[in-house]
């Protein structure tokens, strides 16, 4: 316990001293956030002190209670061996008692119930390399025994996220100066599935890092140094969206509607708080065999479907969507820098294909500007690849 505690403190010294994703903080949001990172470590090692003294208590009268035994079956003999079982008996309860409380809280039956992924890239659209140029999403998804559709409440099934994606102007080398910054986002978060009132909810908070800290930006050199294509430039690099750190909140609502045979349709809405303030809606159709009884998770960047739980009836299955949001805020497009933020339209279709071992997704968002000095739309390519061995 005292070693754990010594790792917490080292750690939480660690993060007081001001790490990058901290610094483009107000001072006195960064004075809150060291509070609270003190507290919490001070909390777990009270915890941690706590279980160790209850175990200490715990085997402190396991032990006494086997000296008392043995005192007392050698001074009554074995005639006596009875009261010394009941005796036994009536102190088991409380010993059980003790040890349920040293107890981590656990979500009973937790399982892994499988993962939604998806990576887009513009080049796998348009053939171009700009704006919301790509993407990834990776969630692992937790929880009791799938059994078809989504339980009561939120928390019993947990998909743990991860998020990446880059932003970038036109022209890598050269960019308009009305152009959108570059900026590197990376996001991890907890989000929860559930079914109430025949309503799909879904809920989330994501801390969302932006700026040089993601290295996103030596990525894309990396990949287009390895391409033979040029990369980012210094100046645009120096110049991307600084670092900061963004909690931001995700809800969503949506309700399927069966149209006969095996499609459906499946209207939405969706509130953003955070790095992007947006309230969208819109509705995907879904036909084929391949989206009954699965888990559907919607990707952040282009609001594609992603399996995430539940197993799939080979075959093909086609998916189409649309969708409104307006926007109030981008962090990615400061409007105190002049830039102007339009509401945002997506068009999207794709095909699934199951397989009995393997699977395959892969899907076309048109997209509207999202900002007034962009040239034109764009579109984006995704593709999600399945291979079991």
């Amino acid at each position: 316990t005292a070693g754990l505690g010594a790792v917490i403190f080292a750690g939480a010294a660690n993060m007081l001293s001001t790490p990058r994703a901290l610094r483009a903080l107000h001072p006195g949001i960064l004075l809150q956030v060291r509070l609270c990172l003190l507290a919490l470590c001070t909390a777990i090692c009270i915890v941690l002190f706590c279980g160790a003294a209850s175990a200490q208590s715990t085997q402190t009268t396991l032990e006494a209670s086997k000296t008392q035994a043995e005192t007392h079956s050698e001074t009554q003999g074995e005639n006596q061996g009875g009261d010394v079982l009941r005796w036994g008996t009536q102190i088991a309860p409380e010993v059980s008692r003790q040890r349920s409380q040293m107890a981590w809280p656990t979500r009973p039956n937790t399982q892994k119930l499988g993962t939604a992924r998806l990576f887009s890239n513009d080049f796998l659209g348009d053939g171009e390399d700009r704006w919301r140029t790509s993407s990834y999403v990776f969630g692992l998804i937790t929880g009791p025994k799938w059994r078809g559709e989504r339980p009561g409440k939120l928390g019993e099934i947990i998909e743990y996220r991860y998020r990446s994606e880059i932003f970038a102007p036109d022209d890598l080398t050269n960019p308009d100066p009305g152009d959108r910054p570059y900026a590197g986002m990376r996001a991890f978060g907890v989000h929860s599935h559930a079914k109430t009132g025949g309503f799909d909810l879904s809920f989330g908070l994501d801390l969302v890092f932006t700026g040089p800290q993601t290295a996103q930006d030596e990525v894309q050199t990396a990949v287009h140094d390895g391409l033979g294509i040029a990369g980012p430039d210094t100046a645009l690099r120096e110049d991307q969206i600084e670092d900061a750190l963004r909690p931001t909140a995700l809800i969503e609502v949506a309700r399927s509607r069966p149209l006969g045979g095996f499609a459906s349709v499946r209207p939405f809405v969706e509130a953003t708080l955070g790095v992007e303030d947006s309230l969208r809606f819109g509705a995907d159709v879904m036909v084929g065999r391949s989206f009954q009884n699965n888990l559907l998770v919607r990707d952040t960047a282009t609001g594609h479907l992603i399996r995430g739980a539940g197993e799939a009836d080979p075959g093909l299955g086609l998916v189409l969507g649309a969708d409104f949001a307006a926007l109030g805020k981008s962090r990615y497009l400061p409007q105190d820098q002049g830039y102007d933020l339009e509401d945002r339209t997506r068009l999207r279709a794709g095909v699934h294909w199951q397989g009995e071992r393997s699977a395959m997704f892969y899907g076309l968002t048109w997209m509207s500007k999202e900002f007034a000095a962009q040239e034109e739309d764009q579109v984006l390519g995704s593709i999600r690849l399945q291979l079991d061995f």
